[in-house]
């Protein structure tokens, strides 16, 4: 944890800590008034007025609209799920429609006001 000097404001200072993370990669992805945290990985999703935290999957043909997707604490790797029954992947599943959602990657905390997705595909 490093400590930043506010120079007017020496009361309240603003300590950072540095992660390390890749830059996000967006690959045929609309996104508008939207915050896209480090270690991303979208592609082809229309991402409008939301904010998609760290180390976030989000896969082909989302939608996200007036959305808080606070991200990961880490990477999953693809075999650490396939190895437990009734697992569920980290991230958005393709063709998922968020719109007007507060949620935490890997849906242990959620708030839904309205959430639709394709019924084939697991979220």
């Amino acid at each position: 944890m490093r400590r930043l000097g506010c120079g007017w404001r020496t009361q309240a200072p603003i300590y950072t800590q540095s992660r390390y993370l890749p830059p996000s990669k967006l690959l045929g992805c609309d996104v508008m008034q939207s915050v896209i945290g480090d270690g991303c990985y979208l592609e082809n999703s229309k991402i409008h007025h939301s904010v998609v935290g760290l180390r976030s999957l989000v896969h082909s043909g989302c939608v996200i609209e007036d959305s808080l997707l606070m991200g990961a604490d880490y990477y999953e790797q693809y075999d650490e799920c396939e190895a437990l029954p009734d697992c569920l992947p980290m991230g958005i599943g393709a063709g998922s429609i968020i719109r007007k959602v507060r949620a935490r990657a890997g849906g242990v905390k959620t708030t839904w006001e309205e959430v639709k997705h394709h019924p084939s595909l697991s979220f």
